[in-house]
């Protein structure tokens, strides 16, 4: 009996709308080198950029608008767009009205709205173009990524596919099929032959080697995928394995992304390459954070080697020319501060880097970070409230989350970080000291929102709602205007749920919502003017404080205890070390009467010169508290003025995120 010969594989991996257009697919990208380390041909279809030349000119106003329909995951924006393509049989005039009512309620009618209704009316054309544009028939097999908004599109394409050449082997993967969402996929797509439901980095290649009937292929399927036998049977493979060796992965090709492009974007994208240099959380494998469902196998961490790191930094660096680098890292390993850091920028071309970090570093650690070319970090702040971020087990106060916004304004550091509420146990009070903090520290960079934390599968939240007082979990509202799949699927396929809550519950995080939000746009409108400075300088004999509100400026002299302790408390400290007795309530109307002749001076454009110089530590510490040069909490203090000021080194471009982003971090799981 003879066997078979085998042949060499072609595999097309399709990132379809709303998948990335701003910067390639890390996922993906692996995957196609995977397969072609082991002599397949494979190709990443950039879908998303496909999609840009429909929605309009080759411009950054058209990428943007794009960014701002996929960074709308939560409400489905982008899903519901390519819903009748998807669901052609469902009752859209019905879903439609529903779907717009809940966007006024909640959202608003906004630009990003009118531009999906606009791009809705594309939807069509643009799978039946995309089917017949392409020779699809080249391929033996057809991947799709799933992440966040792109499983509609997906699968909307995949059904035209598949009734134009029913022996084409249809697969997907990504972390929007993360067990048990992928058996949902499975279940709701007859059309779909495999679902991943993990990483996909060691099971592509066999995966496909067996539905195409391979010479010497598995005949079981790989662990964390789903197969469907030509009779309609699924069958499952053993669980999820996660890599070991993150040496071992290759370095993913971007070629596709760069051909592509639009000619007349070749300046401006893309705005990051995506590097890996780790997969899960370190902190999280000791430490879940309540809210985080980011990482669905109990989080273990790995990471890369540094000198495996930095030749993967120097090859991208060489082959792409990019201005910046993005980590998809849930957070960077801690090694590399002293690793890594200080060969950044010899390996990537003096290119700008952003990472995620913990917040728990110093300021030797930052000024690596800036001396490393890394412009932009998200810290995972969350809150300036240490009971809450207790209540988030995010292992860090509101004083050391403070201090990171210090330290980070000083070296010329973006920060990206917002403030989340909806825990149980905070409290109205939690968040009206957050609002007297921010008085305090209006010269730092301002959150980008104040976010509702939404209850994510995998989380804590999730997974003990009855411990977070939560009740009658259900998927988020949003998804059954966007997939109308029977009740019971649509439980599975969902990430993000809806509760219910107490009563008194619910009327304090309405409270926080109405309160919290006008203070954070207030700080937000005055650090885009620049009206805030707070700095800190030595002189002869005495400290002084500069501050500056407008064109109006104030100067505090620091003398005795005053200068000895803002110098202390350059970094966070315990009052106990440093001699202060704390014996006031915080915020108590001793320390706001202290500082209402501060605000007055202010107020009235006065110009004093204040002199603080106490000699005993409690009294001084009192006067920098009331005169908002050091905050305090739970008897942990810190100072605020700025002790240098380096500006950037150069002119950044933000990440195109909203605050609901800066919780998800970028889909890091591959196909």
């Amino acid at each position: 009996m003879s066997v078979p010969e085998a042949h060499s594989m072609r595999v097309a991996l399709v990132e379809a709308p709303f998948g990335p257009a701003a910067w390639p697919s890390i996922g993906t990208s692996l995957l196609k080198t995977r397969l072609r380390e082991a002599g397949h041909d494979a190709e990443v279809i950039y879908l998303s950029l496909r999609f840009l030349d429909r929605i309009g000119p080759s411009t950054l106003d058209t990428v943007a608008r794009y960014q701002a329909v996929c960074d709308s995951f939560g409400i489905h924006l982008g899903e519901w767009i390519f819903g009748k393509e998807a669901f052609p049989e469902a009752d859209w005039p019905r879903l439609d009205a529903a779907y717009f009512a809940a966007l006024k309620a909640e959202e608003g009618i906004s630009s990003k709205i009118l531009d999906a209704r606009a791009w809705r009316t594309l939807a069509a054309d643009f799978i039946a173009e995309t089917v017949t544009g392409f020779d699809w028939a080249r391929f033996d097999v057809v991947g799709f990524a799933n992440s966040y908004s792109q499983f509609n599109a997906s699968l909307a394409l995949a059904r035209s596919l598949r009734a134009r050449d029913p022996n084409l082997r249809l697969i997907m993967g990504g972390c929007g099929c993360a067990d048990p969402m992928g058996r949902a996929v499975m279940r709701l797509a007859p059309i779909l032959d495999a679902v991943v439901m993990g990483e996909g980095d060691d099971v592509i290649v066999p995966l496909c080697e067996m539905l195409t009937g391979q010479p010497g292929a598995p005949s079981e399927p790989p662990p964390g995928v789903v197969v469907r036998d030509p009779d309609g049977v699924l069958r499952e493979g053993p669980p999820t394995k996660r890599i070991c060796d993150a040496d071992g992965l290759p370095v993913p090709d971007y070629d596709d992304y760069f051909r592509y492009r639009p000619t007349a974007l070749a300046g401006d994208l893309p705005h990051y390459i995506p590097v890996e240099s780790s997969r899960g959380c370190w902190w999280g494998a000791k430490h879940h954070c309540t809210f985080c469902g980011l990482s669905p196998t109990k989080m273990p961490y790995f990471r890369k080697s540094a000198g495996r790191f930095l030749s993967e930094v120097r090859q991208l660096a060489e082959r792409y020319s990019p201005r910046r680098f993005m980590a998809v890292d849930n957070i960077m390993p801690h090694e590399y501060y002293r690793e890594v850091c200080p060969k950044l920028g010899a390996a990537s071309g003096q290119a700008e880097f952003f990472f995620e970090v913990k917040a728990n570093f110093d300021a030797p650690t930052l000024d690596t970070f800036a001396d490393s070319n890394i412009s932009q970090i998200q810290p995972g702040i969350e809150s300036l409230s240490t009971p809450v971020l207790k209540l988030m087990k995010k292992g860090t106060s509101g004083p050391a989350n403070v201090y990171t916004l210090r330290l980070a304004q000083e070296r010329g550091l973006r920060v990206h970080w917002s403030i989340l509420y909806g825990f149980e146990g905070e409290s109205l009070d939690h968040y009206r000291h957050q609002a007297a903090l921010i008085r305090r520290i209006r010269h730092l960079r301002p959150p980008l929102g104040l976010v509702l934390c939404e209850v994510e599968r995998f989380s804590p939240m999730y997974r003990f709602p009855e411990l977070h007082g939560l009740r009658s979990l259900r998927p988020a509202k949003w998804y059954t205007f966007c997939h109308p799949v029977a009740p019971d699927v649509l439980a599975e396929l969902a990430y993000r749920f809806d509760a219910d809550r107490s009563p008194e519950t619910s009327e304090i995080q309405h409270r926080i919502a109405t309160e919290a939000a006008p203070p954070i746009a207030e700080w937000q409108g005055d650090y885009a003017a620049d009206r805030h400075r707070l700095t800190i300088s030595e002189s002869v004999g005495e400290t002084v404080v500069m501050r500056k509100v407008g064109d109006f400026c104030m100067r505090y002299h620091l003398h005795g205890a005053a200068r000895t302790l803002i110098d202390l408390f350059r970094r966070p400290r315990e009052l106990a070390k440093a001699e202060v007795n704390r014996w006031w309530d915080h915020p108590s109307p001793y320390l706001d009467a202290r500082l209402a002749p501060v605000l007055s001076a202010i107020s009235e454009r006065i110009s004093p010169d204040i002199v603080l110089d106490e000699d005993d530590p409690t009294d001084a510490f009192i006067s920098l508290l009331a005169h908002g040069l050091v905050i305090e909490e739970e008897g942990l203090a810190v100072a605020v003025p700025c002790f240098i000021q380096r500006e950037p080194k150069r002119a950044m471009v933000d990440l195109p995120v909203n605050p609901n982003c800066v919780l998800r971090g970028r889909p890091n799981m591959p196909l």
